[in-house]
């Protein structure tokens, strides 16, 4: 089964999505993410969102990355079009009630989202914690796990050791 998908990034919807312990050096990114939308691509070729279980979103060698208003990487310069970043958001499940990263936008030299073993993806939410409107469906072991970059496949774990 194919795990990486560089096609399509700006046709993911972060908006009901969790994130957890985001991973950041000089030149790269990688966000583990929960309920992450889909639509008008090749995991979802529909216009309506399907959402994954588990993915993780990864930029290699950042030239831009704006972290809320703040911008922590501009090697574009007077180059930068917004309508080439990334632009992602949604609910810090691991700072949880002290959630202080609410948008980032990026730019990279390589963008890819990619799966993990256990990676499923379906019409209905995937809900990692109680909500008002939303019961816990996920396993709550496997979340926190995952939020804590637990499950990070091997690829990955290669580009952060090599910092």
């Amino acid at each position: 089964m194919k795990m990486i998908f560089e096609q399509n990034l700006n046709e993911i919807d972060t908006v009901e999505s969790y994130f957890g312990k985001i991973i950041f050096d000089s030149n790269n990114l990688v966000i583990p993410y929960i309920n992450l939308g889909i639509s008008k691509h090749e995991l979802n070729g529909d216009e309506s969102l399907k959402f994954i279980n588990y993915c993780y979103v990864v930029g290699i060698n950042l030239s831009f990355l704006k972290i809320n208003s703040g911008i922590a990487i501009n090697r574009l310069n007077n180059d930068y079009n917004s309508s080439n970043s990334i632009h992602l958001g949604g609910n810090d499940l691991y700072l949880s009630n002290h959630q202080t990263i609410f948008d980032i936008e990026f730019q990279a030299q390589r963008s890819f989202l990619q799966l993990i073993d256990n990676s499923q993806i379906r019409t209905e939410y995937w809900v990692p914690e109680s909500t008002p409107n939303f019961r816990l469906n996920m396993n709550t072991e496997i979340v926190k796990a995952f939020i804590q970059n637990g499950y990070l496949p091997s690829n990955i774990r290669k580009l952060i050791s090599s910092r």
